[in-house]
């Protein structure tokens, strides 16, 4: 993928990570955020950061760069977490970020720890 094309493709997660904090920032006892302005519930915006770490890991994985690496295990590694937390480890579901995560082992040289994950 291009320079153009990972920079257009980083400013649109930027916007959506930026929507989905100001969609979450309303609180109040109620289970939906901000219910009186929208209807999503706190799991869609579980999943919805979940999803959204993946891909700002999967981002920084194409960008190729050493100080990515880092961002991208963060991101990735957050992204595993929550979908664990709402799937379970051994769900399907899980199965692309875990693919992902040894993808990134695999760029880092680290052929043990991608093994683990694949």
């Amino acid at each position: 993928m291009g320079g153009a094309k990972l920079k257009k493709a980083e400013e649109f997660l930027i916007a959506a990570n930026w929507n989905l904090l100001k969609s979450g920032q309303s609180g109040g006892g109620d289970d939906r955020a901000g219910a009186d302005e929208m209807s999503v519930t706190r799991e869609e915006l579980e999943r919805f950061t979940a999803s959204l770490n993946i891909t700002f890991g999967r981002l920084f994985m194409a960008q190729n760069r050493p100080q990515a690496y880092e961002k991208a295990l963060d991101k990735l590694t957050r992204g595993i977490y929550q979908e664990c937390v709402e799937f379970g480890p051994e769900s399907i579901y899980v199965c692309p970020s875990y693919f992902y995560m040894g993808q990134l082992f695999m760029q880092a040289q680290k052929g043990v720890n991608a093994k683990a994950f694949f």
